[in-house]
């Protein structure tokens, strides 16, 4: 399809109707309890990261492997590459609205994880499977947005999940070490493979040492440019707001590129996640709703926002979004920077600016982890609806998805953003719809969590 098509075609899934459901059901669950995001963030956090986090048994999934495989599906390249693509197409202001879009999608997740425990079942295989398919099918009787629920997560894993973070990788590596990308796709895919015919348990327990490595990579690289600029902050908070709110900038795509990084980024709204914490052994609905509140926060606020931070802080590069320009600002940053950098590489350039060379080879690093990471992590979930729709028959969806793993890092970086950005439209339809139809049915915790329901 020529990529005109592709651009027009993503713009109506991508458009204000879909943004407005999207942040309607949001806003729906914040008031509906009353911001308990924010006012009890005490009580999710304990309920989470900050409470106990261990295996209930060996061969089990404990809810702390769930929520590293959830993260590792969702931070990765679009924390990184995705948050550049949206200051490069839509501004310094997108990054409010995609601030805007994760505080209202921190409930959006929780209700997705608690319908996803509530209506789970246990397979054959003594796992238990879950996420939108089943909540779907069996809370709205509908079999047949269930099944289109799950073809489109199919269609999504080869996407978001493999074909995007494949071209990262190899983005950030022919960037940083001038690896061609036919062998960055052979290695990539010869990896993958190993891990990926190992189940969804070899998946969770690479996933559970994999996230905490790379993320740890990047939150120290991060801080330290940070704080090494931290008298350029107030300017950079201060271009965010101011262009946020300008008519051209709004038109010109910020509210529309944010809340779209921001959902590529955390996922809230596409019910995906919710997949794999459904899997969890031995925890409540309302426990794994509060995993979902910190995959958002964590994924969007914290991660996306130290990446925007990182860009904007260089005054080089906050100066060409300074500029109104009503023809984007990638041509821009090219003439003014001196060469073409997209996605990742231009997170890895403002590092490397300030921290020397080293900056790059270690952000290479973390991204070469968050990637793999969100290759298997997304994988892992893509068995779940390719299982959901073929009664358990997945020989074709692996070779498939690795088909895609090898192609995306060979395609152009446009190409594949777009394809994703169709694929989670798709995904978010019938997803939302639940949550609306459902909304009755979802609980948050009044006191202290660790209770079992």
């Amino acid at each position: 399809m020529p990529q005109s098509r592709l651009e027009m075609l993503k713009e109506w899934v991508w458009g204000p109707w879909l943004l407005g459901m999207m942040l309607a059901v949001g806003l729906y669950y914040t008031l509906r309890f009353r911001g308990f995001q924010i006012c009890r963030w005490k009580l999710w956090w304990e309920g989470s990261v900050g409470g106990e986090a261990k295996k209930t048994e060996e061969a089990s999934i404990s809810p702390f492997q769930a929520a590293c495989t959830a993260l590792a599906a969702t931070v990765g390249t679009g924390n990184i590459a995705g948050v550049a693509t949206a200051l490069a197409a839509g501004g310094a202001g997108a990054i409010f609205w995609m601030w805007v879009a994760s505080f209202a999608g921190m409930m959006t997740a929780y209700a997705e994880n608690y319908l996803g425990v509530l209506y789970r079942e246990r397979g054959k295989d003594g796992q238990y499977h879950g996420g939108p398919m089943f909540y779907i099918e069996k809370g709205m009787k509908s079999k047949a947005l269930a099944l289109l629920y799950a073809g489109c997560t199919v269609l999504a894993s080869f996407g978001m999940g493999s074909m995007v973070q494949a071209n990262s990788l190899a983005d950030t590596l022919h960037y940083t070490f001038h690896l061609p990308t036919f062998w960055c796709a052979i290695l990539l895919t010869g990896a993958a493979g190993v891990i990926l015919w190992g189940g969804s348990r070899r998946i969770m327990r690479v996933t559970e040492k994999l996230l905490p490595f790379s993320a740890g990579i990047y939150l120290v690289l991060a801080v330290v440019v940070v704080l090494a600029n931290v008298r350029e902050l107030p300017a950079v908070f201060a271009l965010i707001v101011r262009e946020a709110f300008r008519f051209d900038s709004i038109a010109g795509g910020a509210l529309g590129y944010g809340i779209s990084r921001g959902v590529f980024s955390n996922e809230a709204g596409l019910g995906s996640l919710s997949i794999l914490h459904s899997q969890s052994e031995g925890s409540s609905a309302q426990e794994q709703g509060m995993w979902g509140i910190f995959d958002v926060f964590f994924d969007t606020i914290l991660m996306c926002s130290l990446t925007a931070a990182v860009i904007l802080v260089r005054p080089e590069i906050r100066a060409v979004f300074e500029v109104r320009s009503k023809v984007g600002w990638e041509g821009l940053l090219t003439k003014a920077l001196g060469q073409s950098l997209d996605g990742a590489s231009l997170a890895s350039y403002a590092i490397s600016k300030t921290v020397g060379s080293g900056g790059g080879i270690f952000i290479a690093l973390a991204m070469v982890c968050f990637a793999f990471a969100t290759i298997v992590g997304w994988y892992c979930l893509g068995c779940q609806a390719a299982a959901y729709l073929t009664g358990g028959r997945l020989f074709l969806y692996r070779l498939i998805y690795l088909e895609a793993i090898f192609l995306g890092c060979l395609m152009q970086l446009k190409t594949v953003w777009n394809l994703s950005d169709i694929f989670n439209g798709m995904m978010a339809v019938p997803n939302l719809l639940a949550l609306l139809y459902l909304r009755k049915q979802v609980k948050v915790p009044l006191k202290k969590a660790k209770q079992r329901e």
